[in-house]
């Protein structure tokens, strides 16, 4: 149950705020990886658990900083 909400939310995201993110705050979307962070975090999530897999998602959400 928990993993087909975080999954939810990052659906969320990637459907609605990260359009915003782009388009009115002009955030780039470039990224270095093959397999962008959010479709890699609920990759992890399914695989591993709402907590796990977003530890793993954030861990690599923070190497591009």
């Amino acid at each position: 149950m928990f993993k087909k909400i975080g999954v939810a939310i990052i659906y969320f995201y990637q459907r609605f705020l990260s359009i915003i993110l782009k388009n009115v705050l002009g955030v780039s979307s470039f990224c270095k990886y093959d397999l962008s962070c959010s479709e890699y975090t609920k990759k992890k999530i399914s695989e591993k658990g709402l907590f796990v897999g977003s530890a793993l998602g954030f861990k690599r959400i923070t190497s591009c900083i």
